[in-house]
């Protein structure tokens, strides 16, 4: 039996959703990466070789990986395909695995990710956490938020965060009142 990370296992696909098109890495343990295609396949190609040390090769994708992203890309509840994040720090595996408690339609503070992380304090380092997610729109950082007020960052940019919130049902002011969502305030911190 072949190894499943050996070179050229890595393939790649793209998903049409309801905020662009994404693009997805997978291997034979599952999703491992995935982009906004805007800056197109070279620039996604590069990064995975950055982050994995591997190449990648492009394929049809799964159908259940496909659905997956369109739903949470839609706000509407999804089976989790198959992950792979091997590879991630300890700290990293323990945010994202409490980053997956955050229910549809919630949102929580990066000290809040910390604490459930088991590191009460490590905020900052939450945050930076999600900024390597691999895994945005599935592994929901779009969740997270500042405790000062705010949307904080996001991979696939603000709009696309304050879209995917909003899909969830929650209520996000637009960038000219960018305070207005907080944790605390609807009792989620």
């Amino acid at each position: 039996m072949s190894d499943p990370h050996e070179a050229g296992s890595d393939r790649y696909g793209a998903v049409r959703t309801g905020i662009g098109t994404v693009l997805l890495a997978f291997g034979a343990r599952g999703i491992r990466m995935i982009m906004p295609a805007a800056p197109g396949t070279a620039d996604f190609e590069r990064e995975y070789r950055r982050r994995f040390g591997r190449p990648l090769r492009p394929a049809p994708l799964p159908r259940r990986y496909a659905r997956a992203v369109r739903a949470a890309a839609a706000g509407r509840p999804f089976e989790m395909p198959e992950v792979d994040l091997t590879g991630l720090r300890p700290f990293e595996s323990r945010v994202l695995g409490a980053l997956r408690g955050i229910p549809r339609g919630q949102v929580r503070t990066y000290g809040w990710l910390a604490r459930q992380a088991g590191s009460p304090g490590a905020a900052r380092a939450a945050g930076n956490a999600m900024a390597r997610n691999p895994l945005p729109l599935l592994l929901p950082c779009h969740r997270v938020v500042p405790a000062r007020g705010g949307l904080g960052g996001y991979a696939f940019g603000p709009a696309i965060k304050r879209e995917l919130l909003r899909r969830e049902g929650l209520s996000v002011a637009g960038p000219e009142r960018p305070g207005r969502l907080r944790a605390a305030d609807a009792g989620k911190a």
